[in-house]
């Protein structure tokens, strides 16, 4: 494998953690349907679901993520953690070539050393998203909410 195929997977390999905190945020937005759902039992209709967000940017699913959240923390850092993302997907690969036509080694090394970070904290973003579904699942599968 040549250098320049590796710097395409370092950046895939970003990108698979940030697709990972997108279906994390999908997963907790139908945890957050199928609740709303239970607790609205026949009150009213209510037809809104995962398969809502099925298409959505991480962009949009953030903001909708906001809506069914109290974590401000968390929704601050996946705010920040977009930016990274839309540079992993939108920019990585540019400019990392000299006039030459070569890789520019001080410019790979810093890639490198950005997909690493971006990597750590999409994986921790991950995490986090995955535990707060699991709480509102838990209300879903477990908990009789129809007196609420």
């Amino acid at each position: 494998m040549t250098q320049k195929q590796q710097v395409y997977l370092r950046v895939a390999e970003g990108l698979a953690g940030c697709q990972r905190i997108e279906f994390e945020l999908k997963s907790y937005l139908g945890a957050a349907m199928e609740l709303a759902k239970k607790c609205i039992g026949q009150t009213m209709p209510f037809h809104t679901s995962a398969k809502e967000f099925e298409n959505c940017a991480l962009e949009r699913l953030i903001k909708n993520f906001k809506n069914y959240t109290n974590d401000a923390d968390l929704v601050s850092a996946l705010n920040n953690f977009k930016d990274e993302r839309n540079y992993l997907a939108h920019q990585a690969l540019t400019g990392l070539e000299n006039p030459d036509g070569e890789l520019d080694d001080q410019v790979v090394d810093s890639l490198h050393e950005r997909v690493n970070r971006i990597e750590s904290e999409a994986k921790r973003l991950a995490e986090s998203v995955y535990s707060s579904a699991q709480n509102i699942w838990a209300q879903v599968w477990f908990y009789d909410l129809s007196d609420v």
